[in-house]
């Protein structure tokens, strides 16, 4: 055990940081009683938290460090000096911890962001697509796609790159088939062209999505609509990314009967829409949850 705490291994600083904040909960109990005890169960809480995470899963491994951190911040804001300086701060420190949770807050969209990075970076790796940008709401991204796509009866997404193949992953993962095509930026000496990453005639009398991240003259949707029209797809809808008030929607060609475009932010919902889809995917995100 000592090896691990020497070593820096995750076991090891979990052990550190317990021994820590229980000497921290110690001294704490010597100023108030009803304090040290409440301390003593949110590290047991938070303890039982990390260690039921699911180190397979994406995004947990980020989780448990932050339980960790959060834990070692507590007791490392609270020192006895400023305590017996400042007494109304044993009364904070009190509060804080009667509304604290076990898990980080929002800890569904570390989830979401480290999950769909990495599936974003294995796609663009695949398609030999160079692609840095990730949704600017992961959670937000997610539901405005599972939204589309239950409402919409599509038959196939058209990814666009690069920016597109930030979004792909979510598609794939609620049952919508993808091709792809790829409008890098213009370079000097080389002017901006689509590449086509799969077959366009399997578009032939489908109704496609076809996924954006942004709109603003319109010319990358304008170079999309002359490779899919010679497929004659039956009918045409776009997916955006981004928010409406980052968009230029007044450039979005008329061959686009609706579009679908990502909210702002996230709402708690969309943390529960995410888990059930989780679920779903037969994905435990504790150790011993029922799928």
């Amino acid at each position: 055990m000592e090896a691990h705490e020497r070593l820096g291994t995750p076991y090891g600083r979990r052990r550190t940081v317990e021994s820590r904040f229980k000497e921290f909960a110690s001294e704490i109990s010597k100023k108030n009683q009803a304090t040290g005890d409440l301390l003593g169960k949110f590290l047991s809480k938070s303890l039982r938290a990390h260690d039921s995470l699911n180190p397979l899963v994406y995004g947990t491994t980020d989780l448990r460090a932050s339980i960790l951190n959060r834990l070692e911040n507590i007791a490392s804001q609270y020192p006895n000096n400023i305590l017996d300086l400042f007494p109304p701060a044993l009364a904070a420190l009190h509060q804080m911890i009667t509304v604290s949770k076990p898990l980080p807050a929002d800890w569904e969209h570390t989830l979401a962001i480290k999950r769909y990075a990495s599936k974003a970076a294995q796609i663009a790796e695949k398609r030999e697509i160079k692609n840095k940008h990730l949704p600017h709401d992961t959670l937000a991204a997610f539901h405005a796609a599972a939204k589309a796509v239950k409402s919409g009866g599509f038959d196939y997404a058209l990814i666009v790159g690069p920016e597109g193949v930030a979004y792909e992953a979510r598609f794939n993962e609620l049952g919508l088939p993808t091709v792809a095509v790829n409008v890098p930026e213009a370079r000097p000496g080389k002017p901006r062209q689509l590449k086509k990453l799969d077959d366009l005639s399997l578009l032939k009398g489908k109704k496609v999505l076809v996924v954006e991240d942004d709109v603003r003259t319109g010319a990358t949707l304008q170079r999309v609509l002359k490779a899919i029209k010679p497929h004659a797809p039956a009918s045409l809808e776009l997916f955006l990314g981004l928010p409406e008030h980052l968009q230029l929607l007044k450039n979005v060609p008329a061959d686009f009967k609706r579009m679908h475009i990502t909210p702002a932010c996230h709402a708690p919902e969309m943390a529960k829409e995410f888990r059930r889809h989780l679920k779903s995917r037969g994905v435990r995100v504790f150790k011993h949850e029922r799928v």
